[in-house]
């Protein structure tokens, strides 16, 4: 029998802690970030789809790089890896937010749904309860002609963006830790074909600041087993600071769109607010604000 979206997440939530008994996000390691990697050093204008462009008042969120496609990383040597994904520990200021869909490049298939392997897009939201039946799933079934490929040609990258909405879209609160998105998939063993690493990364500017360990952050997450351990496995770190370019769609409050990562125009935006004397802001206030840009500036605005 074909297993439902939530055991699935609790499922693979499990598996990375001590104890089979609570929820934990740990992260059991690093994979080989060695692996072949293909650079593609010229990216084609990415194609929207329709989304409508993000105006320079709205909120972004999430890792400014995952929307610029670099390279393919020739697929991690992960045995039975059977998710990629990012993990993102919420904001307060994303508090009434709702998750309604998500954005990706891919450049092969992701596999075929059978009754052994479920094959598609999640976001999993992971609750400060820690309870089981506390998650939150919202979630969709792909099969091969339900999404664009990202087309290479020479060094040359046409980055095709899709976008799947949810049917059972959930909203972003205080009993929400974290979220974790991405795809499940079937792994391809011809590890030659492009269709074998299916997945386009970016990578975290030389300004950019790398989410720290104990953030608890991880731009790009394979679940899989090394050695004798299944678990989830960091496959970025500072000295490879690749991002899984995969966005999330919400919904504010207010009925705009926001994407939890950068459009695709790579403009710098508005990352976090502070006041005068450092502390920090979940939104502007009256007066003078610093802002924290996304490229690592940061300037002084002033909120009448």
């Amino acid at each position: 029998m074909k297993k439902t979206l939530l055991s699935m997440a609790a499922m693979l939530l499990l598996a990375t802690g001590a104890s089979a008994q609570k929820l934990d996000l740990t992260v059991a390691g690093e994979a080989n970030v060695d692996s072949r990697f293909n650079k593609f050093e010229q990216v084609a204008a990415p194609k929207t789809n329709g989304m409508k462009k993000l105006q320079d008042n709205e909120t972004l969120m999430g890792y400014p790089a995952s929307v610029t496609p670099i390279a393919n990383i020739g697929w991690p040597t992960v045995p039975d890896a059977i998710s990629a994904a990012a993990q993102l520990m919420l904001d307060e200021s994303w508090y009434g937010y709702t998750v309604v869909g998500i954005r990706y490049l891919l450049l092969g298939s992701l596999g075929e749904n059978t009754e052994e392997n479920w094959v598609g897009v999640y976001v999993w939201g992971y609750p400060v309860s820690q309870k089981e039946e506390d998650i939150l799933a919202a979630e969709k079934q792909l099969n091969e002609g339900d999404y664009e490929l990202s087309v290479v040609d020479g060094n040359k990258l046409t980055a095709n963006w899709n976008e799947t909405y949810f049917a059972t879209p959930f909203e972003l609160s205080d009993k929400t830790e974290a979220l974790r998105y991405g795809f499940l998939y079937v792994q391809d063993t011809d590890d030659e074909s492009l269709a074998a690493a299916p997945f386009l990364m970016g990578k975290f500017g030389e300004d950019e600041e790398y989410p720290d360990s104990e953030s608890g952050n991880s731009p790009f997450l394979v679940f899989g087993t090394f050695g004798e351990k299944a678990g989830w496995y960091g496959y970025s770190n500072e000295e490879y600071p690749y991002v899984l370019c995969v966005q999330i769609i919400a919904r504010k409050p207010n009925g705009e769109t926001a994407i939890l990562g950068v459009d695709a125009s790579g403009k710098a935006y508005e990352k976090q607010y502070y006041s005068l004397d450092g502390k920090k802001l979940s939104a502007p206030q009256k007066g003078i604000n610093v802002v924290k840009m996304s490229d690592g500036t940061s300037k002084k605005v002033l909120v009448k």
